[in-house]
């Protein structure tokens, strides 16, 4: 699949004889502030403070809207695939969350009346990330490594961060990186400077090992396809194949936005298996998060020498669990980092509608 990046380039301009109406009756700076690159301002006034937020928060949300429909709208015209439905989704729930964390820039309570300019930062997380790193330290390293779970180390996120930092001084940084979960959202740490990431962001911040030596894992669908590219409702099932059957095989369900199930539990590994229960092999059923969009589910196959602790992982239920406890991503990745695992394997599949 090829894949699409949408640059989200915002520009707006203020009617100026609109403003030119009430320029008596508002502040000379309202209406006229410069935004920089990658950010937006929005005006709102009213005779309460919250009230005047909530409509510059709405002015904002108003041009993002205008601009992502008009860049897809470019985009689709040119390759008409639903990958850019996808990147409009994408986008759009990434530019809300960044609306959530707007701030103050300017008030004034002039003519019985709450003028404010509130900005919101729509440049990219990496982007950010690295303008505050660069901002600390002050120099442009020549090497960077990142103190992690291999998972997270070889990241996307953490490749692209990589690029924008390094440099030619002869400096070389050593950074702490871990992502947790707090207050409902995933929290990316790096070297103490703590970054709030949309649930749409996590898969960028993993990249699962292929570590296949002696483990296959594949799934096979009703008709006897096993591509890993599937229609919302398709049903299929998972299989794992092992050369040197000895010791317990786990498996973990890993949605999108970093929610986790336990699909297998310790199951003593056999040559060659389908993933089942005392009932007989599961039958899965391919059902994107978010309808109408393509979406990602991970499942991992973790061979572990003993049995592992999995009681902090809710088991895999029909419908998709959706409760705080469930958003395990970090807690997964120091499991299966313990000594007791022998391999791992992951298998992607790309839901769509």
């Amino acid at each position: 699949m090829k894949l699409i990046k949408i640059s989200c380039v915002v520009i707006f301009t203020y009617n100026i004889s609109t403003f030119s109406l009430i320029a008596s009756a508002a502040p000379e700076w309202f209406g006229n502030l410069t935004a920089k690159d990658g950010r937006l301002i929005g005006y709102g006034t009213a005779a309460l403070r919250s009230q005047a937020k909530a409509k510059a928060l709405s002015d904002i949300s108003e041009q993002i809207s205008i601009d992502v429909k008009s860049q897809t709208s470019i985009t689709t015209q040119q390759d008409g695939s639903s990958v850019s439905k996808h990147q409009f989704h994408k986008i759009k729930t990434q530019s809300n969350k960044r609306i959530s964390q707007a701030h103050l820039l300017k008030q004034q309570y002039y003519q019985n009346k709450y003028f404010q300019a509130w900005q919101v930062d729509l440049r990219s997380s990496v982007n950010i990330m690295a303008e505050k790193l660069l901002k600390k330290y002050q120099v442009k390293p020549a090497s960077i490594r990142w103190n992690s779970h291999p998972e997270i180390e070889h990241s996307p996120f953490l490749k692209d961060l990589k690029r924008l930092l390094v440099g030619d001084s002869d400096k070389e940084l050593s950074l702490n990186v871990s992502l947790n979960r707090k207050h409902d959202s995933w929290l990316l740490t790096i070297d103490n400077i703590v970054m709030a990431l949309d649930d749409s962001e996590i898969l960028d911040l993993i990249n699962w090992p292929k570590k296949e030596k002696e483990m296959a894992f594949s799934l096979v669908t009703k008709t006897g396809s096993r591509s890993n590219r599937l229609k919302a409702n398709d049903l299929f099932s998972l299989e794992v194949n092992c050369q040197q059957p000895k010791g317990y095989l786990s498996v973990y369900n890993i949605y999108s936005d970093g929610r986790v199930t336990l699909l297998q539990d310790n199951k003593i590994m056999n040559r060659r298996q389908k993933l089942s229960d005392k009932e007989g092999p599961f039958v899965l059923e391919a059902q994107p998060i978010h309808a109408g969009q393509i979406d990602y589910d991970t499942y991992l196959a973790v061979w572990s020498s003993k049995r592992l602790n999995n009681t902090k992982f809710r088991q895999q239920q029909e419908e998709i669990i959706d409760d705080k406890a469930s958003y395990r991503l970090g807690e997964l990745l120091k499991h299966i980092n313990s000594n007791n695992i022998l391999e791992i394997s992951a298998l992607t599949i790309e839901v769509s509608p």
